[in-house]
């Protein structure tokens, strides 16, 4: 690692120039990774594994394109990546082409089914896209899995509102509401509730056989505020 930082490491395998690339991605040494990386790339490009993780490191300098770039490489080699279509669509979402992110986020999927963070990701693109009934099967997954994310509570809610599904809206308003949380992380919850979260009650509220009562939320200004709407 150490002739790597000096420059004068030359690897004689894709294997061995993968685990330079590891332990320099783990130390954040994206500027000798990169051009150690190249190097062995040239001399043996097939090499899906290192490609990706040179689109790591591009990622990591904020080089967006020559980060697709090198994921494009690696997926041509290997298209069964889940990790790095997953990065890749990522990329692709940041850049505007929702399409594009979606047929990365749903081959990914396919190829991790089980993942609550893929589930997220699809659902947010479809979100974008406008296909909300679409988005609101994965958003619930990933609400239900990803239990310390409690924003994701509160979208899930929005979107099964939006659909009609107004039990699943109220289930999820009520997980957002009542968090498993405790410590810093629940008073810092309580300071930052979200209005909307109020404003979805109200809407519950008027809706015929469905109790949102129990919905309590913490006490703070927006609790007030939306007692006296």
């Amino acid at each position: 690692l150490g002739l790597a930082i000096e420059g004068s490491f030359i690897t004689e395998s894709p294997e061995e120039a993968n685990h330079m690339a590891q332990a320099l991605l783990r130390i954040g040494d994206s500027d000798t990774l990169i051009p150690a990386l190249e190097k062995a790339l040239l001399r043996d490009e097939a090499n899906p594994e290192g490609w990706a993780m040179l689109g790591r490191a591009h990622l990591k300098k904020e080089q967006t394109n020559l980060a697709i770039s090198a994921l494009n490489q690696s997926l041509s080699q290997d298209p069964e990546q889940a990790k790095t279509l997953a990065l890749r669509g990522s990329l692709l979402r940041r850049l505007g082409d929702l399409q594009g992110a979606l047929v990365d986020y749903e081959r990914a999927h396919a190829l991790m089914p089980s993942s609550p963070v893929l589930s997220y990701e699809r659902g947010l693109v479809l979100l974008q896209l406008g296909r909300i009934k679409e988005a609101e099967s994965f958003l619930q997954v990933a609400a239900r899995k990803l239990s310390t994310h409690v924003t994701l509570d509160l979208l899930h809610a929005s979107c099964a509102y939006a659909v009609g599904k107004y039990l699943e809206s109220v289930q999820s308003l009520s997980e957002y509401l009542n968090p498993q949380l405790s410590g810093d992380a629940l008073r810092s919850f309580e300071n930052n509730l979200s209005e909307t979260a109020y404003y979805l009650k109200l809407l519950l509220a008027r809706k015929p056989d469905f109790k949102v009562a129990d919905l309590a939320p913490p006490p703070n200004h927006a609790a007030r505020l939306f007692a006296e709407y």
